[in-house]
């Protein structure tokens, strides 16, 4: 799918009722995966972003949008991180919070144990395209 910039728009941006199209689009789940391909060739967070706006929800068990959206991804690894440290908190492990060696233990914990989540995921279901950048 290649957009075509219409005259007098700033390089790397196209008018905003083609981003409402393509908003549009995105909401077909026939053609989510031709806009996110088309969007990730583009290469323009900003146009994404528009595009295809981070959920502000989502499930904890929802690795098919964790694979296809890194963004969301990403932010689902702060939220567990984030919730680990605060349970390794909660115990009383440290007064004054978590030592830098406890916290590289949780974080390294969380990362691993969320990757093997994923991996489990992808081994089920292996046609399930994996967004690195």
């Amino acid at each position: 799918m290649r957009i075509a910039m219409s005259e007098g728009a700033e390089p790397g941006s196209i008018p905003a009722e083609y981003v409402e199209i393509l908003r549009a689009m995105a909401m077909d789940p026939s053609v989510i995966e031709q806009i996110r391909d088309a969007l990730a060739d583009l290469g323009n967070a900003h146009l994404r972003n528009a595009v295809l706006p981070i959920p502000e929800r989502w499930r904890s068990d929802d690795y098919e949008l964790f694979c296809v959206d890194r963004r969301v991804r990403l932010a689902e690894y702060e939220r567990r991180r984030a919730l680990a440290i605060d349970e390794w908190d909660a115990r009383g492990r440290a007064i004054d919070g978590l030592t830098s060696n406890e916290l590289s233990r949780v974080e390294d914990w969380t990362r691993t144990q969320f990757l093997a989540e994923l991996s489990a995921w992808l081994r089920l279901h292996p046609g399930t395209r994996y967004e690195t950048d």
